[in-house]
């Protein structure tokens, strides 16, 4: 008995020391440590290619513009070649190419050079100036579907591409300029308060943020902020960086759908006087004109790369006042009491795609650089 007993503790040993050696810990899982600041010690250098684009396409914006008085008839050639010098729209999507040189520059020749009321816009047969801004014969604001079709289409579809394959610190430098901000990410674009204001879409995050640090801006900096950490942290960070690029890009989608749903409300509530002046109607379409531009550019963008879906989407600019190739939004000033109820169906379909709260969309009513004078 003895003997056995003997065994016995001997082999009650051996388990001990084999479970003692099962229970040692895992070694530690590393974390990618975020810095607060974002570092880049050759910007102007890295970004040069996307000040080049920002440059033209302002250029392109401006000229737009010229047909907004009236008399200026805007030339089909110089359109194009606005868009087409030193090669730089090659990188965009060449199905915005198409549609911007195949309906709107059209749109925008054709409407120029006259002047326009909109209450006539169910059956007139030009568009024209109207209280500064040049409208369809339909009544919509042309140079939108261009100049804010492009932040979709044109700079988040680059973030997007930039993002995809190798990430080195040059391409995550050309990801910030396209949003349009700076290293020091300043969440304004009031040139008083900055030294680098924001702009494009990072302009149109700052006043969707509540600089609470919880806001698009403020998530979408910490995207930029994780991105490079995978860059700086030795490590194999391959997941964090797919994960912060896919959160970038949605977060930008979010800040561009968000604006779409200020616009459409701002555009609602000028509509919703009792008696519309002409500069009502006017500040009312061009709020629509916006709104529509930035949801368009969301169809150039490879549906696998955004949140929303076709069906949706389409939804949406119906509800706008797509119709075929054409934009109709002429009801919403001549007929605002039957035709406001649709920009409350489009906003609320956002939100349900988005998953915004209702406080983010009551907050979305508000351009909270101004309200908080940033």
């Amino acid at each position: 008995m003895k003997n056995i007993s003997s065994i016995g503790a001997l082999a009650m040993s051996a388990l001990l020391v084999f479970s003692s050696c099962g229970k040692d810990e895992d070694p530690t899982v590393p974390t990618l440590t975020i810095a607060d600041s974002y570092v880049s010690s050759n910007w102007e250098n890295n970004t040069s290619n996307v000040s080049a684009i920002r440059t033209q396409f302002n250029s392109l914006v401006t000229y737009m513009k010229t047909g907004q008085d009236g008399s200026t008839k805007l030339d089909g050639t110089q359109l194009n070649m606005l868009l087409n010098q030193n090669n730089l729209l090659a990188d965009f999507s060449g199905d915005f190419k198409t549609d911007i040189q195949g309906i709107y520059f059209p749109s925008l020749v054709k409407n120029s050079g006259q002047a326009f009321h909109p209450d006539s816009a169910a059956t007139a047969v030009l568009g024209g100036a109207f209280e500064g801004r040049l409208l369809s014969e339909r009544a919509y604001e042309i140079l939108q579907a261009v100049d804010k079709g492009l932040y979709g289409a044109g700079y988040l579809n680059q973030i997007i591409t930039l993002g995809k394959g190798t990430l080195d610190q040059a391409k995550l430098d050309q990801m910030l300029a396209f949003y349009g901000a700076h290293p020091s990410f300043p969440n304004t674009p009031t040139a008083a308060n900055a030294a680098y204001p924001d702009v494009l879409v990072a302009n149109y995050a700052a006043r969707r943020d509540k600089n609470d640090g919880q806001g698009l801006y403020s998530q979408i900096k910490r995207n930029f902020l994780t991105l490079q950490a995978t860059l700086l942290v030795e490590g194999d960070w391959t997941n964090e960086r797919k994960t912060a690029q896919v959160e970038l890009q949605q977060n930008i989608e979010k800040a561009l759908a968000a604006t779409t749903i200020n616009y459409m409300k701002a555009a609602v509530k000028k509509l919703s006087a009792t008696s519309l002046t002409d500069a009502d109607k006017a500040g009312a379409l061009h709020d629509l004109g916006e709104a529509y531009g930035f949801i368009l550019g969301f169809n150039y963008i490879n549906s696998a790369d955004r949140m929303i879906q076709s069906t949706d989407l389409d939804y949406v600019l119906g509800k706008m006042g797509k119709n075929g190739t054409d934009i109709h939004q002429y009801s919403f000033v001549n007929d605002p009491v039957n035709s406001l109820p649709n920009l409350e169906e489009a906003w609320k379909r956002l939100a349900t795609v988005y998953g915004f709260t209702t406080q983010e969309m009551a907050d979305f009513e508000y351009n909270w650089v101004s309200t908080q004078s940033r």
